[in-house]
């Protein structure tokens, strides 16, 4: 409807894992190599900044795990996703605002929870998924 490109970001944790760290930079990786395919594909000539909450229990380990995926050496946070290393289109580091000076993270809030609703099987979800 809004015609904006949505990246998500997610994994099923079939371990269990405990610990919300890693839970996190997993997540953040998938959208990380999501918003990479996407630029590969629509808009190759082109270069992205990213623009996260400014969250700060999450902020430290959100810029390792972008500094980590941006660097050209191997590291284990780059397994499985190959294909798609190095990063081309996603410069510098990652930026940071709060909810209620950034317009595009108050509708990227709107947007993660209607997808994590929908994910888990939340009820009422179809009218909120008629956006996508």
């Amino acid at each position: 409807k809004f015609k904006i490109p949505i990246c998500v970001g997610y994994f099923k944790d079939p371990e269990k894992i405990n610990h919300v760290r890693i839970k996190h930079a997993i997540s953040y990786k998938e959208c990380f190599c999501g918003i990479e395919t996407y630029m590969r594909k629509w808009a190759s000539d082109e270069i992205v900044m990213l623009v996260a909450e400014d969250h700060p229990t999450a902020k430290s380990d959100l810029k390792d795990v972008h500094k980590e995926l941006l660097n050209p050496d191997d590291s284990p946070l780059k397994l499985g996703r190959s294909e798609i290393m190095p990063i081309r289109h996603i410069h510098g580091t990652v930026h940071f605002a709060d909810k209620t000076e950034s317009v595009l993270l108050q509708i990227a809030d709107v947007f993660a929870f209607t997808i994590r609703r929908y994910l888990t099987g939340g009820n009422r979800v179809e009218t909120l998924m008629e956006y996508f």
